[in-house]
């Protein structure tokens, strides 16, 4: 309950920002071309691709420190790779606490922002370890919700934030023609939650105008 009032009452300065395909593909402009390791740069852009295209959480994908391991942390075993797609079997997931989590299929865009060719580069420089956490910087560490943040905010600026993926791409969705219904199944949503995270823009109105003025 305290928790649900302090997200009621947060000032409108922390609402965090929708992050888009332009977005994504900014990102990975700016990735590429920083003095990051190129591991790390390989990591960071799979990381965000996956995390923005399977709608996942931020505790689904990171670890909880840098040098800190446990059984929820995804792993390399658990990922299915092919060559057009990719199976992520989730070990948490809190809309299925007591059951196991649906798993989550990415599959080849086809576009610059593709999650498969992103994981797929990001596999030559890991190493094969398949019972390590997924996501491991060149120096050993494990890739935590603090760097993601951290990186966000390097190359975004303030306002963005690990959630941002996740309700940029149900706004994303939206716009594409997702039902509420698509939409919350993907984000795996138990709630109407997620209809706060799709906001419609001026572009959006003005094309809805011709349909519903009859």
């Amino acid at each position: 309950m305290l928790k649900g009032l302090t997200n009621q009452t947060r000032p409108e300065t922390y609402k965090r920002t929708p992050l888009t395909i332009k977005h994504l593909r900014q990102l990975k402009g700016d990735l590429f071309e920083s003095l990051i390791p190129r591991h790390d740069q390989l990591m960071l852009w799979s990381a965000f691709t996956m995390a923005f295209y399977g709608m996942l959480r931020v505790s689904e994908y990171t670890s909880s420190k840098d040098a800190s391991f446990d059984k929820s942390n995804l792993v390399l075993n658990d990922l299915q790779i092919f060559c057009d797609s990719v199976q992520i079997c989730l070990r948490r997931d809190k809309t299925h606490r007591k059951t196991t989590p649906p798993a989550i299929y990415l599959a080849k865009t086809q576009t610059d922002t593709c999650p498969v060719q992103a994981l797929h580069a990001y596999m030559l420089a890991r190493s094969s370890a398949r019972h390590t956490p997924l996501f491991i910087s060149h120096d050993g560490c494990y890739l935590t919700r603090q760097r993601v943040n951290r990186e966000l905010q390097i190359f975004l600026g303030n306002g963005f934030t690990s959630h941002s993926f996740r309700i940029g791409a149900a706004a994303t969705a939206s716009k594409a023609g997702c039902s509420m219904e698509q939409i919350r199944a993907m984000g795996r949503w138990s709630s109407d939650v997620s209809n706060r995270y799709v906001r419609p823009d001026m572009v959006s109105l003005t094309q809805t105008m011709p349909r519903i003025s009859g």
